[in-house]
C-alpha cells in the first residue's frame, strides 16, 4: 500500500460509491454470496487506483443495514465496510490479485453545500 493512500483523509470523499461500468446489477454476484470468500477491492481515487484484498464476511449493522466488512491484512492497518444499500460499485467472479472477486469502487469527491 502506498504511503499516500494510509494518509489519505478518509473524510475527502463521500460515501457513494458509483460503478465503474454499466454492469446490470442482476448479472453480479450479490454482497452476501462473497461472505466467507477473499476479495480484491480496486479502489478508484482521483490520486490513482489503490487494489487492497482482503477476507469477506457479509452482516447486519444496527446503524447501516446489511454490510460487507472486508478484513485487510493487519499491516493496512484498516477495514474496508461497504454498504449494500448504497453500494454501486461492480463485483466480478475472477481470480486477480488473490482473491475469488474484484469489487470496483469509484469514489467522487464530497462537494461542499
Amino acid at each position: 500500500m502506498s504511503p499516500s493512500f494510509q494518509n489519505a483523509d478518509p473524510g475527502a470523499y463521500a460515501a457513494a460509491l458509483v460503478a465503474k461500468s454499466g454492469a446490470s446489477p442482476v448479472s453480479q454476484p450479490s454482497l452476501a454470496a462473497l461472505d466467507g470468500c477473499t476479495a480484491a477491492v480496486q479502489l478508484d481515487l482521483p490520486a490513482g487506483t489503490q487494489t487492497l484484498a482482503g477476507r469477506c464476511t457479509y452482516q447486519a449493522d444496527r446503524q447501516l443495514g446489511a454490510v460487507l466488512r472486508v478484513e485487510l491484512p493487519a499491516s493496512a492497518m484498516c477495514e474496508l465496510l461497504i454498504v449494500e444499500r448504497e453500494f454501486k460499485g461492480q463485483i466480478v467472479a475472477v481470480h486477480e490479485h488473490g482473491g475469488q472477486y474484484l469489487i470496483r469502487i469509484a469514489a467522487r469527491p464530497q462537494l461542499d453545500d
